[in-house]
């Protein structure tokens, strides 16, 4: 068992002494343990030169605890040394910036005991690459209607939606199916796993549908096990793991095929709070170290702090827009000076 605190008290005494090339040697440690230690990702904040990749540090703090004074305050500092600019991970598009999916006017009505249930409602929305967003709301307030619609399983009654400008709903259904065997990448809040496959062999569906070669498949597998911290449970199948190991299979599942844009339906739905936020903190690595590109619908809070942009649904309807820049913003005004 791997001693977290042990890794963080070597990774600080040696950022005091000013080793720093040691100090993060110990922090990286710490994070690919436990990705949610706030103190880890403190202390190297502190040890970059490059303000922006610090505030992107301390904006990761703040992702695991809103409310840690010391990240707030330091980003603060950072951004009135910037003279106000922000810092941190792209936010808002470029002008010249095109969205990975365009979405527009979508409409998709049900006919349920004689009446028409409006499962989403006229909803336009863009989808940033390299970026997390999140479409939250309630129960039954259309986010899965939503993410099946831009997953190309079921079909809107109205409306346009455009994968790098190309038209979804006119697509063919064996377009479609290419679509997602070789563009995106799907994790589920049941996990769907294969019960009688190893946590390797899940992985490597997706590699078995494009007729990889085998060598290929068991490289790719590999490095995604060490990428997502179970390089040691490759030979485990799904009933061997524990829920959260399980999403991460899930998540390494979805990067075989190099996708340009995961789909996350209810990611940390059957997970506690604990390993919902490791998670959490997984799939921000994928967009933080990968730029892969996440749209991740759920009803979970937190989730609000992880994402780019945040959209909520309500009856079907998109009702509001918020960027990751709007609360920072708001965090580093609530900062002591």
């Amino acid at each position: 068992m791997e001693n977290v605190d042990e890794f963080l008290l070597n990774g600080a005494n040696a950022a005091r002494a000013g080793n720093r090339d040691e100090a993060w040697r110990w922090l990286a440690k710490v994070v690919r343990t436990d990705p949610t230690n706030e103190s880890a990702w403190l202390w190297m904040a502190t040890l970059h030169d490059d303000p922006a990749k610090a505030a992107a540090c301390l904006s990761r703090v703040l992702v695991i605890n809103p409310d840690n004074t010391e990240a707030q305050a330091a980003l603060f500092e950072l951004r009135m040394k910037a003279g106000g600019e922000v810092l941190a991970r792209p936010s808002e598009p470029a002008p010249d910036e095109a969205p990975v999916v365009a979405v527009s006017h979508l409409r998709r009505l049900y006919q349920v005991g004689g009446q028409s249930v409006r499962a989403v409602d006229g909803v336009t929305m863009d989808i940033w690459p390299g970026r997390m967003t999140a479409v939250i709301g309630r129960s039954g307030s259309g986010k899965t209607t939503f993410l099946n619609l831009i997953a190309g399983l079921d079909q809107p009654t109205e409306g346009e939606i455009l994968i790098d400008g190309t038209d979804l709903v006119q697509m063919s259904e064996n377009d479609r199916l290419r679509l997602r065997r070789d563009r995106l990448g799907f994790v589920f809040q049941t996990f769907g796993l294969i019960p009688l496959l190893s946590a390797r062999e899940n992985i490597e569906v997706p590699l078995r549908m494009r007729h990889v070669p085998r060598t290929q498949r068991e490289k790719k597998s590999s490095e995604l096990l060490e990428w997502v911290g179970l390089a040691d449970r490759a030979r485990h199948r799904p009933y061997e793991l524990s829920g959260g190991e399980q999403q991460r299979v899930a998540i390494a599942r979805a990067l075989a095929n190099a996708p340009q844009l995961v789909l996350a339906d209810e990611p940390t739905g059957q997970l506690d709070t604990q390993t919902g936020g490791q998670i959490r903190s997984l799939l921000r690595r994928l967009v933080d170290e990968q730029g892969i590109t996440i749209l991740i619908v759920s009803h979970d809070p937190a989730v609000r702090m992880d994402a780019d942009v945040v959209h909520e649904l309500r009856d079907g309807k998109l009702v509001s827009t918020t960027w990751r820049t709007r609360r920072e913003e708001e965090a580093a005004a609530a900062a002591p000076a």
